[in-house]
């Protein structure tokens, strides 16, 4: 049996990455909505340092963004990763990011 379920960023202006994966961890995220994930620095919906495998899951207006920042940030608008990632039969619409470095 799968369930889906959707996990949205509720407050418009603030930024709030959705998760964010550390060295040495290893996640797997099946039927999950990641949506409107804001973020100025990398990686709105997710940063992944780890391991991740993601599957069946949509990435939905997600928005990584360098404002005012004079650096390499602003990668990712889903997913920013240095880590093992793995993405099968997802879906990314709607996501931006300042870069185009690093990510999905």
């Amino acid at each position: 049996m799968s369930v889906s379920r959707t996990i949205q960023q509720q407050h418009a202006g603030k930024q709030n990455r959705i998760f964010t994966i550390i060295n040495g961890v290893t996640v797997t995220i099946k039927y999950l909505t990641l949506r409107n994930g804001t973020n100025n620095t990398n990686g709105s919906a997710i940063v992944n340092n780890g391991i991740l495998t993601v599957g069946n899951s949509t990435f939905k207006g997600n928005s990584a963004h360098n404002i005012g920042l004079a650096d390499y940030r602003g990668n990712g608008g889903a997913i920013r990763s240095t880590g093992t990632l793995t993405v099968k039969s997802s879906i990314f619409t709607g996501n931006s990011a300042h870069n185009v470095n690093f990510g999905a």
